[in-house]
């Protein structure tokens, strides 16, 4: 006998419960406001995303994350002129929002 599927549980969890994607900015978020005098640029943009890649495949097998970075890295927003890490940091925790 199949155990019955409390869907009001799992549409709950499903709206509330950050992607993995949006999990996966919010960690580069988190690395780049710990250097928030370093200007953000491409090789920066790199090293946090990969930063992020191998946090979350501690924690989820790497075929979800690396879905994740496909869908993520769309929503990485180009960095500004001289734009810090601290500022960008705030950016890409909006980008997050909307995954």
């Amino acid at each position: 006998m199949t155990t019955p599927v409390d869907y009001d549980t799992l549409l709950t969890r499903i709206l509330t419960e950050p992607t993995t994607a949006s999990l996966l900015l919010e960690e580069m978020a988190d690395q780049l406001a710990k250097e928030p005098h370093l200007y953000v640029g491409e090789s920066t943009l790199t090293w946090a995303e990969r930063w992020a890649y191998t946090t979350l495949c501690e924690q989820f097998p790497e075929a979800v994350v690396e879905d994740a970075a496909d869908r993520a890295t769309q929503h990485i927003p180009p960095p500004h002129h001289q734009e810090t890490g601290d500022t960008y940091a705030l950016r890409l925790r909006l980008a997050a929002r909307g995954l």
